[in-house]
């Protein structure tokens, strides 16, 4: 099998969740047209009591669900599920940063999307990209391979999405959108892995 056709075999086996895409586009939509105020956002010292588990999300822990939705696809010798992945990958980096581009000098209820916790001249506070490949990943290996990975890849989206609030990297509604967006993008190009072995083999990687 070619590369075009393993591409194009990719995309011919995904059957989009209608309802939980939809779903997915309005909670997005609502997450990015109803920013909380600044005023709001927990400082700093809120987070000090976990600052070694903050650090350690930021420089580590968040790379879990990237390492796992590339390494089991490898590990399976899965061509079609690394075909899907590489669109994930495009296709999110494409509307997470273009969202970022576009709705950055959007004034809302007083409140400039863009504008970070960080400082009144910073940009581009959402949809937050570090959430957005965490979730993805969530979507992309409990729908390929199998739900067992929700016992990790959900833990790490929500401490990744608390660090970067911690970090004063975004707001609250920058870190949802940012995880909307992952969601819907990996629903838009993962279909289930057609194999009996998927379960069996999910669990063996989990032992």
């Amino acid at each position: 099998m070619t590369v075009l056709q393993t591409f194009s075999r990719a995309y011919a086996e995904v059957r989009v969740p209608r309802l939980f895409t939809w779903a997915l586009m309005l909670a997005f939509v609502a997450s990015i047209f109803s920013p909380p105020s600044l005023d709001k956002h927990p400082s700093k010292q809120n987070f000090e009591p976990v600052q070694l588990l903050v650090d350690g999300v930021e420089n580590y822990g968040r790379f879990v669900n990237t390492a796992l939705q590339i390494g089991v696809p490898l590990l399976l010798m899965d061509k079609v599920g690394l075909a899907q992945l590489v669109m994930i990958g495009i296709a999110s980096t494409i509307a997470t940063h273009g969202v970022k581009h576009l709705v950055n000098d959007w004034v809302i209820n007083g409140v400039r999307l863009g504008q970070r916790p960080s400082g009144t001249n910073s940009k581009h506070n959402t949809p937050s990209g570090h959430s957005s490949l965490a979730s993805s990943a969530v979507y992309f290996l409990a729908r390929r391979y199998s739900y067992y990975f929700l016992i990790i890849t959900v833990p790490v989206l929500l401490l990744t999405m608390l660090t970067r609030m911690a970090l004063d990297a975004h707001t609250v509604s920058g870190v949802v959108s940012g995880a909307l967006i992952g969601l819907l993008i990996a629903a838009l190009f993962t279909s289930r892995f057609p194999s009996k072995k998927t379960q069996l083999g999910a669990q063996i990687i989990l032992s």
